[in-house]
């Protein structure tokens, strides 16, 4: 919990004669909650917004990352949340566990709101398969929420508990999760290429 931030430990308390002489604070720990804001635009490699990261919070921090921003990182953040077994590549190691291992914080939450260094309208264009996602996704843009909740939970997988979670969604939430959608499957099939 981010409201937790501060010292941590107990009070020693010195008593005599039945009566409280004094108290004392005794550290134990202290636990450190961070927000931590990064732009890719300014990253070109990985290593680069590790490093700014990094220079945002202290060893030992319990860190929430928010990622904003356009450019080239954007396929790699929405596309490398699990570990990649395919050589011995900076993909061998899911993002999270490189920002953890790399700031010795305890990444808490990680809120990815970028875009590919794409532009969607000229590339709605092309009349590839790409351009028809696009053009799908431009298309919920005017649909009412109780259609993109339809939209969304009308795939068999969706069950009960996942409707309900939709449900409840505000419409700038559920088009937020459409336009990530498209995003994500932008960002695989670019990087198929």
């Amino acid at each position: 919990n981010s409201r937790e931030t501060g010292e941590k430990g107990a009070f020693i308390v010195t008593v005599s004669r039945r009566k409280v002489l004094r108290t004392e604070f005794f550290e134990t720990s202290q636990i450190v909650w961070k927000d931590v804001n990064v732009q890719i635009g300014t990253s070109t490699t990985v290593q680069q917004l590790i490093d700014d990261i990094k220079g945002k919070c202290k060893p030992g921090s319990f860190i929430n990352i928010s990622i904003t921003g356009t450019g080239k990182l954007d396929s790699f953040l929405r596309t490398n949340d699990e570990p990649r077994r395919d050589g011995p590549t900076v993909e061998d190691e899911s993002f999270l566990a490189m920002v953890e291992a790399q700031t010795e914080c305890k990444c808490a939450s990680l809120d990815i709101r970028t875009s590919p260094d794409i532009d969607f309208r000229a590339r709605s264009e092309t009349g590839d398969f790409i351009s028809a996602v696009i053009d799908y996704g431009m298309s919920l843009e005017s649909a009412s929420r109780e259609d993109l909740v339809e939209i969304i939970c009308e795939t068999p997988a969706i069950n009960k508990s996942l409707r309900q979670y939709y449900d409840v969604m505000s419409s700038d939430e559920l088009r937020q999760t459409v336009d990530d959608a498209i995003k994500l499957i932008i960002a695989k099939m670019r990087e198929v290429k």
